[in-house]
């Protein structure tokens, strides 16, 4: 439901400017909120000032590009989420750059920290007003126990954990003071998903029963935990990585134990860091636009189910970031199990064994009785990247009747593979023909947005020239036909290739006597 921005300034400020606004409601109906990440400093680009190099002028705020990316936010009716940090230049002593490019340190002073999240609350509550921004999101900082984010001077995980501790408490008065504690949701992103520099769990501890460093109270107010979760390659854990079943459970374990109820549980940033093995270069989005991610995005929408989990960010929708472009297999899958949000889950048996080993047959199934709705998520994953096998699946639905009374019930299906709503195979032949290489490109050749990492412009040029096949290939269709229920079942019978997805809508259905 969430999209993870680095500068909010490439894509949502100009680049927004006079886009439809239902293009998000149109291309991306699974998308409900933009993060804004490290979106108030750390950086000459990123801070919050006419002069952020003038020390001598501390409070010359300039607020104007975060207020034009947020009108745009809201335009595409959409909830933005602020993640404060880092800490401007001229707030630290001595301003260090990290690996991530902004300043690592923490302010030499908590009060002129706190003046300036202040300031921008108050410009945000006059440019908008209190009934948009209490429905808004908050967080402090970027994983926030990695020091490549924040670290202090004197290399200690101890007093980098305080230093936090004492940002963490500031911004959320300075919030507080302004939006009020009814009206704000605030909450923190930690790795979770490999040890950090401290521990995450001490902040936990720290909000729950430790004493807030701004107000002198015991606790500080948190509405959500999240976290990083990463694959090194497709289908290929990072060694040593906790799977997100445990990046998940840890934090809400913590937080349970010091009895902090009612959280919500969110993925802020993850899925793949690297292309496949004869590649291992940066992904941009940290996605393949290969039919694997589909599969890959299925299960995990499973898995985030299973263990209770509130949802994951995307970095990239489409080839063009997200205005224009030829759309992911990842994004059709987001969009289409957006359709069961709010449902009830259905309970799901899988029986035998799939036909080919490795190949993971799953789904998830649920009803909206007031609709008289049944979706269907069905998929065939297997965590080997060159897996070619497909699958004949069984499904089978109980207990179900038609509405009207009658033999039959209309079904809609949408199917992902190779052959449908994918560009990727047309690019790869075309990529091959073309002869190039992996020194053709500026990232991992299997990025999605591919016009942006070419090195040459003949390249870019061609891909641009065939952009409308590719899109056309992209496009998510439908085919609807009519199932007899026999028996009070619906039976279907997919045909899944390798990693496909294949989703169903089923009108009219009631349950059975």
């Amino acid at each position: 439901s969430d999209v993870n921005v680095w500068d909010f300034r490439q894509n949502w400020t100009t680049v927004a400017n006079g886009q439809p606004s239902d293009y998000f409601r149109t291309h991306y109906p699974a998308i409900r909120r933009v993060q804004f990440m490290t979106a108030t400093g750390g950086n000459e680009q990123r801070d919050l000032f006419v002069d952020p190099l003038d020390n001598s002028n501390l409070t010359d705020y300039k607020f104007d590009e975060i207020i034009l990316a947020l009108h745009n936010v809201i335009d595409q009716g959409l909830k933005p989420m602020i993640k404060t940090g880092a800490v401007p230049l001229k707030y630290s002593t001595n301003p260090t750059t990290g690996v991530f490019g902004v300043n690592v340190r923490p302010p030499y002073d908590y009060n002129l920290y706190y003046d300036y999240i202040k300031a921008l609350a108050e410009a945000l509550m006059a440019e908008f007003g209190i009934d948009e921004v209490k429905t808004w999101s908050w967080g402090v900082l970027v994983e926030y126990e990695n020091k490549d984010w924040f670290m202090t001077a004197d290399n200690n995980p101890d007093s980098t954990k305080i230093a936090y501790f004492k940002l963490y408490d500031y911004t959320v008065a300075a919030l507080e003071k302004v939006i009020g504690r009814d009206n704000l949701i605030v909450g923190a992103h930690s790795m979770t998903v490999q040890e950090g520099y401290w521990d995450e769990g001490e902040f936990i501890d720290h909000v729950a029963k430790g004493t807030n460093y701004a107000t002198g109270e015991t606790g500080t107010q948190i509405d959500y935990l999240a976290a990083s979760y990463y694959d090194k390659t497709p289908g290929i854990p990072v060694p040593g990585n906790y799977s997100l079943t445990e990046t998940i459970t840890q934090l809400r374990s913590r937080a349970e134990q010091n009895g902090l109820t009612g959280l919500e549980y969110g993925i802020d940033e993850g899925r793949i860091l690297f292309g496949p093995n004869d590649d291992q270069r940066p992904l941009v989005s940290r996605i393949v636009p290969h039919t694997f991610q589909a599969s890959a995005d299925a299960r995990m929408f499973k898995i985030m189910n299973d263990i209770g989990a509130d949802w994951i960010s995307n970095w990239g929708l489409s080839t063009q970031a997200f205005w224009g472009g030829a759309v992911a297999v990842g994004t059709h899958v987001a969009n289409l199990t957006s359709k069961m949000a709010g449902e009830a889950q259905l309970a799901l048996t899988v029986s035998g064994q799939p036909q080919h080993s490795g190949n993971e047959i799953d789904g998830v199934g649920s009803y909206n009785g007031n609709d008289r709705v049944l979706h269907l998520l069905v998929f065939n994953y297997n965590k080997d990247y060159n897996a070619d096998k497909g699958a004949s699946p069984v499904v089978t639905v109980e207990n179900v009747a038609a509405a009207d009374g009658g033999s039959q019930v209309s079904v809609t299906s949408w199917l992902i593979d190779d052959g449908h709503a994918n560009y990727w195979p047309q690019w790869w032949k075309d990529m091959n023909d073309r002869n190039m290489t992996n020194d053709d490109f500026t990232w991992s050749k299997y990025s999605l947005e591919v016009p942006f990492i070419m090195k040459n412009q003949a390249d870019r040029d061609y891909w641009y020239s065939r952009e409308g096949v590719y899109k056309s290939l992209a496009a998510l269709d439908s085919a609807v036909t009519k199932v007899t229920v026999t028996d009070n079942k619906i039976v279907l019978g997919p045909v899944l290739g390798h990693h496909g997805v294949v989703f169903y809508q089923i009108d009219n259905v009631v349950p059975a006597p």
